[in-house]
């Protein structure tokens, strides 16, 4: 289906000149089922609100969320009402073995997914709406790489970047499919980055280099959105124990058509950076560092940074995944992210880095379903999707990739 001619007016009616209506993809019009998002609203993810304190700092049980009226995280906030564009990340959670924590992971989570969300975020919802919460997330084995992506998203928002953490992840192109009004659709998405992580052993006087599967990072990018993304590999500077060292993270960088620059940074921080508030806190100010210095030398808004960030405990409030949505009051359940271990444990998060919110919003992510490879790897964590909204249209879209995925109005962006 094509946009139909549009009736011409004449100069100096009420209305002038008719305005343009935009092509949207089907995820943004809410016709893809999202665990994050409420009936067909496009955007109904609750704002963020600002934490006074550093859930690692020992004032955590003081700490006081702002009130509504107030300004959100990334400063005013963006209005809910409004429709606004969205970059969109998936983030894919393997373990590179089928370790035992693996195993145990799918063994507790498969039968029942109660059993892995938080003590915690549980007493906040009703129980009579805990199990439709639940119920949302698909739980599913699969064998080949490319079922264990679509079980991923199925029935989620459609992601324009899929970050996959751990693991050899050689297949190029992969394919994302999904149904929009009955039509059977097929999204293509180009293997962009492909990082390798590394193992430094001694053997005598030598030091060698090998491949390290647990820190490998592999990003995708759908087809109609290559043009709005360019994807990198960025080093972060952080002191640890007096001795300078380096964090690695994916830069996913994109500008709005306003002609702002962005980057989202895709995270799997070691496990020596995020063991304890003392050193969540030092990661946590090595990124907002990181992020200034980019902001200083490029013009670049770093909005922060998503994945597997070892931190036990939610940095902000809403700064770790919803599990199925919210409830009928408006609170969330969070999954646990470990599975051989007694703790609340929150290692999946997406958290803000910068305190503009005038142009853009970064909301509280979603879980993704969870699937279970049946061979080689395992998952011991859950997989999110991120998602920043911003006031002004994201650039670089080709509608003509994926014509049937955009055939939809929503009237004037504003």
């Amino acid at each position: 289906m094509c946009l139909g001619k549009k009736k011409k007016q004449k100069l100096g009616e009420d209305e002038s000149l008719a305005k343009p209506k935009l092509k949207r993809s089907a995820s943004q019009l809410g016709l893809v089922d999202t665990n994050s998002f409420d009936g067909d609203e496009v955007l109904t993810i609750p704002r963020r609100k600002v934490v006074k304190e550093d859930v690692s700092s020992p004032e955590l049980k003081k700490a006081k969320v702002e009130e509504e009226n107030e300004d959100e995280l990334t400063g005013g906030g963006l209005s809910d009402e409004v429709e606004y564009d969205h970059s969109v990340i998936g983030i894919f959670s393997r373990e590179a073995y089928e370790t035992s924590m693996g195993v145990n992971w799918r063994n507790q989570m498969e039968p029942n997914t109660d059993r892995l969300a938080t003590k915690i975020s549980k007493k906040r919802v009703d129980a009579k709406d805990q199990q439709g919460l639940f119920d949302r997330q698909n739980r599913t084995k699969e064998s080949a790489y490319g079922d264990q992506i679509n079980a991923l998203f199925k029935n989620k928002m459609i992601p324009h970047v899929i970050a996959v953490i751990e693991g050899e992840t050689e297949e190029e192109p992969i394919t994302l499919k999904t149904k929009v009004k009955e039509t059977e659709l097929s999204l293509k998405y180009e293997r962009k980055e492909y990082k390798k992580g590394l193992k430094i052993t001694k053997r005598g006087e030598r030091q060698i280099e090998s491949a390290e599967p647990r820190q490998h990072l592999t990003v995708y990018v759908r087809d109609d959105m290559t043009d709005v993304y360019s994807v990198s590999t960025v080093e972060i500077p952080r002191s640890y124990k007096g001795e300078k060292r380096k964090m690695k993270a994916v830069a996913i960088d994109y500008e709005t058509t306003d002609g702002k620059k962005y980057r989202t940074l895709v995270v799997h921080i070691k496990n020596d950076y995020a063991s304890g508030n003392k050193q969540v806190r030092q990661s946590h100010e090595a990124f907002k560092a990181y992020a200034r210095d980019v902001a200083s030398k490029e013009g670049r808004v770093v909005t922060g940074y998503i994945g597997d960030t070892n931190y036990d405990k939610p940095f902000y409030e809403r700064s770790v995944p919803s599990m199925g949505g919210y409830s009928s009051s408006g609170e969330h359940i969070n999954p646990r992210a470990s599975a051989n271990n007694t703790r609340d444990t929150n290692y999946m998060q997406h958290i803000p880095l910068d305190d503009q919110a005038d142009e853009y919003s970064v909301r509280q992510p979603s879980t993704l379903n969870y699937v279970f490879p049946e061979t080689g790897s395992v998952t011991d964590h859950p997989s999110i999707l991120g998602y920043t909204a911003h006031k002004k249209r994201l650039k670089g879209r080709n509608s003509k990739v994926n014509p049937s995925y955009y055939d939809f109005e929503l009237g004037e962006f504003t």
